[in-house]
Formats: structure tokens, C-alpha cells, sequence
């Protein structure tokens, strides 16, 4: 009977590397369409979108100082059409379908 060979560590790599790759384009994905949907203002806001990536974990937000104000602020009348407050929640959260399938989509060619 032939011996089998343990490629544990190997296959480890390959699906963290893949999960990595889907995680970015999943957060790709987010900020994209959170970009579509800032509130355009003077374009700063626009331009302080900020992704941090640590291995299988992401996150996008945007430094600057009135980026609070402008997501939270339900009362505003944006200017431009599709824009809108809550442009990165609701980026998050309507993208989830297409950030879930990036991530698997990754992992499947891994495996």
C-alpha cells in the first residue's frame, strides 16, 4: 500500500492566500460603490477614502474631519443624484451579496 503525503500546510496556504485575494476584492467592492455614493461636497471628503488590509481582514473608511457629520446627517438634500448619508453603510450592505461571491469565487479557484 503506498503512503499517503500530508499536504496540510501546504493546502493552509493556499486558502489564506485565496482569502486574502477575495477579502480585497471585497473591500474593493465596498469602497467602490461607497465612492458612488459620498456626499460630494468640495471632493475632500471623496478623496480621504482610506482601505487597510492585515490578511484575511479589511477595512475602509474615510479621514476626513466632516466624514462623520456628512454619513450620520439623515436632514441633507444631496446634490448630486444617487449620493446619499449612511454611503458607506449602506455600501456595506448592499454589496454583501458580491463580496461574499468574491471571496468564494477566490477560494474555489484555490481548491
Amino acid at each position: 500500500m503506498a503512503g499517503l503525503k500530508w499536504h496540510g500546510a501546504a493546502v493552509n496556504q493556499l486558502i489564506e492566500a485565496a482569502g486574502q485575494r477575495g477579502v480585497d476584492d471585497g473591500i474593493d467592492i465596498i469602497g467602490d460603490l461607497s465612492q458612488d455614493r459620498v456626499l460630494v461636497q468640495t471632493g475632500e471628503l471623496r478623496r480621504s477614502r482610506r482601505t487597510v488590509r492585515r490578511g484575511t481582514q479589511a477595512a475602509v473608511g474615510y479621514t476626513d474631519s466632516k466624514a462623520v457629520g456628512a454619513h450620520e446627517n439623515l436632514a441633507v438634500t444631496p446634490r448630486k443624484p444617487g449620493t446619499r448619508p449612511k454611503f458607506l453603510e449602506s455600501a456595506a450592505n448592499d454589496s454583501r451579496a458580491a463580496v461574499t461571491k468574491a471571496i468564494a469565487d477566490e477560494l474555489r479557484k484555490a481548491l
